[in-house]
């Protein structure tokens, strides 16, 4: 066989070659200069031009929702302006979280993951009904009131998105806002419902697509969650203070076609500016919702947040999607809610004794050299310890102490047995000149399950630690009341006042 012969095969692979490339070198020419915007009906081949056009990072494919009819598509994606906006603003005050803005936001929060518990259930499927708004809604709902509650894994709430649509929904107040299958406008009175009415369990009514044609589940028990609130449009700090301080949070999207055809990555469009009087108005089409976000994923370009939606496990990322912190709109209508439990019990350490009921030391000596009340405890060996009773899931620990004049180093120690073995608490604090003078330090408990937390001396410095007050929160419906002893604590702030633990109440104690 000849060299010629070697060629025509070559010559013909060019051309077939020549031949596929030429649609994608088209699209690409027709999109330049400048960024691409997704159009509604978008082939995925279109979508996969303009997000390599658009230099983007991350996938799509056919999925259900991107395959369904327009006809289906234009009710399933039904979110929409309200007949009249709301003269009472909407929860437009920010509410709460305002004071809470400032505070030192880690890079990455996650509520899948925190401090190895997970405080939201599994991803849900709307299926076919345009029931997004009840979805969104109660995902935050179930987040909020589980990091409340300190509910996790198993134990995690599961709210009744029916009730929501078939009972809430057929209210006279709400009714004109949202009801069924037919999608909610952009007042989120599905928020105030929850407010107000409040939401019965998903056992006691399952999720169920067609109409009942009455509510039969008014009887049964409901939780009611004390507020809800707007967050300023694209303010990513105060949304990031909001998921980390109350729990996931709700908002709305532009879901286009390449969303919707979303299979993995860091979703990011053109759809990134708030702009509608008031910006909260800017067009979205599907409730979902946050809960955290990453400021250095590994695909690079900026944070993203963690988004949650109503698709199944099958769509995105096991159900889930990263996206930026502007695109398909995401920041401009998040909300959050509030709730509100009785206090918890507290446990103070040795106010009355040392050592205190249920508590373990070694070699600790019981001083009152270092304050006015009856007892500190001092640590000047290295084999001092106090150890704690087992913590069952407790919100927080919050102690007071001296240290020696210079740099000094304390351990706060947790593991799941007394006798260890002992890792250290996140946090866990190095002071600096704090001779006659106390340091107050309270840990976040939230995740740690059932611990027993332990004081020692990490160098040879002395040590006077003047008292720990454990807040553990309440398993769901008890209503424990707490007789707070009236002593001070070290700064002069009597321990029943708001003054030293936040300002969300006289006893917040990081939740």
């Amino acid at each position: 066989m000849g060299y010629t012969d070697f060629a025509k095969p070559r010559a013909v692979f060019r051309l077939v070659l020549l031949a596929a490339l030429l649609p994608v070198l088209a699209l690409a020419q027709q999109f330049a200069p400048g960024m691409a915007a997704f159009g509604p009906d978008d082939s995925i081949e279109v979508i996969r031009a303009k997000i390599r056009h658009n230099n983007y990072r991350f996938t799509v494919d056919n999925n259900w929702v991107y395959d369904m009819p327009p006809e289906m598509k234009a009710d399933f994606l039904s979110r929409r302006m309200g007949i009249s906006p709301r003269a009472d603003g909407g929860g437009e005050e920010m509410g709460p979280l305002e004071a809470e803005l400032g505070k030192t936001l880690p890079s990455s929060f996650d509520w899948r993951n925190r401090n190895g518990r997970s405080f939201i259930g599994d991803v849900k499927n709307q299926g076919s009904c345009g029931s997004c708004y009840a979805f969104g809604a109660l995902a935050a709902a179930e987040g909020t009131y589980n990091y409340a509650m300190g509910l996790f894994d198993a134990a995690c709430a599961d709210f009744s998105e029916s009730f929501v649509i078939w009972c809430l929904g057929r209210l006279s107040r709400y009714s004109s806002h949202f009801y069924g299958c037919s999608g909610a406008d952009y007042d989120y009175y599905e928020l105030e419902a929850l407010t107000v009415e409040g939401v019965c369990t998903e056992a006691a009514f399952p999720y169920r697509q067609t109409d009942p044609g009455s509510c039969a589940h008014w009887d049964k028990e409901r939780t009611v969650f004390a507020s809800w609130h707007r967050i300023p449009c694209n303010d990513i700090d105060a949304i990031k203070t909001a998921i980390m301080t109350y729990g996931v949070v709700d908002a709305a999207v532009y879901a286009g076609s390449a969303f919707q055809a979303y299979s993995g990555g860091v979703y990011n469009d053109t759809n990134t500016s708030c702009s509608a009087t008031p910006c909260y108005y800017a067009t979205t089409n599907h409730a979902i919702a946050l809960v955290g976000w990453d400021d250095s994923p590994p695909e690079g370009g900026g944070g993203v947040w963690i988004l949650r939606n109503s698709w199944g496990g099958g769509w995105g990322e096991g159900g889930y999607m990263r996206l930026r912190y502007t695109a398909a709109r995401v920041a401009c209508a998040a909300c959050y809610l509030v709730y509100e439990h009785e206090p918890a019990v507290v446990r103070e350490a040795f106010d009355d004794a040392f050592p205190a009921s249920g508590w373990q030391q070694a070699n600790c000596d019981r001083t009152s050299t270092s304050r006015s009340g009856p007892y500190s405890v001092r640590f000047d060996n290295a084999a001092d310890s106090l150890v704690t009773p087992l913590l069952r899931g407790a919100a927080s620990l919050t102690y007071w102490m001296r240290a020696s004049t210079g740099t000094s180093s304390f351990n706060v120690q947790y593991a799941s047995s007394p006798a260890g073995p002992w890792d250290h608490l996140p946090g866990s604090p190095t002071m600096t000149n704090y001779a006659n003078a106390f340091k107050e330090e309270t840990f976040d408990l939230t995740g740690y399950g059932d611990i027993h937390v332990r004081f020692s001396r990490n160098d040879t410095k002395t040590y006077y630690l003047d008292d720990v007050l454990v807040a553990e929160r309440p398993a769901p419906g008890a209503r424990v009341n707490y007789q707070p002893n009236t002593a001070t604590v070290p700064d002069g702030n009597a321990k029943d006042a708001a003054a030293p633990f936040g300002p969300r109440g006289s006893y917040s104690f990081g939740w």
